[in-house]
């Protein structure tokens, strides 16, 4: 996958976890976008060698959701 495609990837995501993100703890917009930035899996998803970007929005989310929960083991299992 290219640059383009791959960051095109990343933003689709990104907006599609926040959105769900917002909803699941009812906070707003912004928040959950603080949140999903300071994250772990958010750094994995930025990593274009991890091609994490290339995963489905619901693997991404389970992934998030055992971060959020310290769930390492998982997060890694994921």
């Amino acid at each position: 996958m290219n640059t383009g495609k791959a960051k095109f990837a990343i933003n689709s995501h990104t907006q599609a976890i926040v959105n769900h993100v917002a909803k699941l703890k009812d906070i707003a917009l912004d928040d959950a976008f603080r949140e999903f930035m300071n994250s772990h899996t958010y750094a994995l998803l930025l990593d274009f060698d991890s091609h994490l970007y290339s995963k489905s929005r619901a693997y991404i989310i389970d992934m998030y959701q055992c971060e959020l929960t310290n769930d390492w083991k998982n997060w890694l299992e994921v």
